[in-house]
């Protein structure tokens, strides 16, 4: 695996950030897009991110911050793109419009990714109008027990008004993806960690 970092901001453009020994953009796999509504919904910047990467899926949601390394920002766009060797993804959507119980809606986007050797789903959702527990028990109830599934919700910087998620397509609401990782060659591993902290 591969990769590369780039940041956008008002004040910058877009700046490269990072990249990896031997990362091709025409190689690139998969990209993740994250920013804030108001630069999501520009148009322009998924343009720029399509023509660079031309035969990756581009996963975009809005977010409250973004964190690249142990740098947290706001008010920009972060794009992370991934040139996979050995691992075949599969990445499929639904908007919550055509399946509008989260539980539903999670079984049937499970369906729709092949089962044949997956290792690992991870989801991208809306945050605004879908629920995250249930659409999860949904995904849960047509996959093995051996598929580890990990992701998160769009957000709007807490201000619970709508948050944007798309796979290819300008940003928009209430969509909620699901990208598939399959073989023996990806390893995934990962953390969480909940509660609150004394302050004061």
């Amino acid at each position: 695996m591969k990769s590369e970092q780039l940041i956008y901001s008002n004040s910058d453009g877009w700046v490269s950030r990072k990249r990896e020994l031997g990362f091709s953009e025409s190689s690139a796999t998969l990209v993740f897009m994250f920013g804030t509504v108001e630069l999501l919904g520009d148009e322009s910047h998924y343009n720029f991110v399509r023509s660079k990467y031309p035969n990756a899926k581009i996963v975009s949601a809005s977010t409250s911050g973004e964190i690249s390394d142990q740098v947290h920002d706001e008010q920009n766009i972060l794009v992370t793109a991934i040139q996979l060797e050995k691992t075949p993804i599969e990445v499929q959507s639904l908007n919550h419009s055509e399946v509008q119980d989260s539980y539903e809606l999670g079984a049937k986007l499970a369906k729709k990714l092949s089962d044949h050797d997956l290792k690992h789903i991870l989801v991208v959702s809306d945050g605004q109008v879908v629920n995250g527990s249930e659409l999860v028990k949904g995904i849960r109830s047509e996959t093995s027990n051996s598929v580890s599934i990990t992701g998160g919700m769009a957000s709007d910087n807490a201000q619970f008004i709508k948050t944007l998620v798309s796979v290819d397509e300008i940003p928009s609401e209430g969509n909620v993806v699901l990208i598939g990782f399959y073989g023996e060659n990806i390893k995934i591993t990962y953390g969480a960690k909940g509660g609150w902290d004394e302050f004061g």
